[in-house]
């Protein structure tokens, strides 16, 4: 009965470690996602969530379709929940050979704060962090 129990607490463990991730490490085609809208309208549309939420932008190239953010620390209940966890948001953007079509790959960055000033990255199940991404794809 011990054996069988030291089984599977190895094959639980293995499960969990190897079904976390953090949410910049996803492949680019889980960050990715094409709009039914052209290049113009989705940059529009990506920096206005970006101030929606709080994030600072601090650089928006339309050439390149770049918008990346400054970090956004967490606050209110989810800072007492969760402690100091500041993030931020990367955008690429390109045209679709289609006309009005863009695509879009975000990247979120998030960190916590630990012991004497260290920082970690945030993990979470692949599940959770795919979600995020599509929570954020909705709201653009």
């Amino acid at each position: 009965m011990r054996k069988v129990l030291i089984v599977f607490t190895v094959i639980l463990t293995v499960i969990v470690i190897t079904s976390c991730a953090t949410m910049q490490y996803l492949p680019p085609e889980q960050r990715t996602h094409v709009f039914d809208a052209d290049f113009n309208s989705t940059l529009k549309a990506t920096v206005n969530y970006c101030n929606d939420k709080a994030f600072p932008i601090i650089v928006v190239d339309k050439d390149l379709g770049i918008i990346n953010t400054n970090w956004k620390m967490n606050d209110g209940a989810s800072k007492f929940l969760l402690g100091d966890i500041k993030m931020k948001l990367n955008f690429m953007l390109n045209k679709v050979n289609q006309v009005d079509k863009t695509k879009v790959m975000a990247t979120v960055i998030a960190v916590k704060s630990g012991a004497f000033g260290s920082q970690s990255s945030v993990t979470m199940t692949e599940g959770r962090a795919r979600d995020y991404y599509k929570i954020i794809f909705d709201g653009i």
